[in-house]
């Protein structure tokens, strides 16, 4: 007999979808609007400027020959997202289950664009004093589910930690 899945993995799914949609949405809007007309959103701050980026994030990858390049990113890319949507699937916690949805969201979003185009649309351009590598709303949600993570297994290792102590407590009484 088949399980069915529950509210929290439907909603999940549901969230991942939604990511999917408004990076793919964004990323129309900027195909249609910014090649050759960049636009200022906040004067010596936040541009949005079209780029196309055939590497990995940070340009990581430029010396992968081309005919390799997109195969393998698409390939890799993909492995990784059904494994994290298989975890996603099998998480217990909602801050697990956020963290898992922002990442899968955006790497859908980028295989999308590496499928459909070649290349992955990048577009945000914060600078003022600095210079950042053009981004988008997938790699925000890369970028933020990955920290998400992080902040959680530091909660989890306290938690566990917490755990080791007084178990050991508990003995020595």
């Amino acid at each position: 007999m088949k399980k069915l899945p529950t509210r929290a993995q439907l909603i999940a799914l549901v969230l991942v979808i939604l990511g999917v949609v408004a990076d793919q949405l964004s990323k129309i809007w900027v195909l249609a609007n910014l090649p050759g007309r960049p636009r200022t959103i906040v004067e010596g701050a936040l541009s949005f400027v079209y780029a196309e980026n055939r590497n990995m994030a940070f340009g990581v990858g430029g010396f992968i020959p081309e005919n390799v390049k997109a195969p393998l990113l698409i390939g890799l890319t993909s492995i990784l997202a059904v494994v994290l949507l298989v975890m996603l699937l099998r998480a217990n916690d909602w801050g697990t289950r956020a963290s898992l949805v922002l990442v899968v969201s955006g790497a859908i979003g980028n295989i999308i664009d590496r499928v459909r185009l070649g290349f992955v649309v990048d577009f945000i351009y914060w600078h003022g004093g600095f210079t950042w590598p053009n981004f988008n709303l997938a790699d925000s949600f890369i970028c933020v589910g990955a920290g998400l993570m992080i902040l959680l297994s530091f909660r989890h290792e306290g938690a566990r930690a917490s755990a080791t102590t007084a178990k050991s407590e508990t003995t020595a009484s």
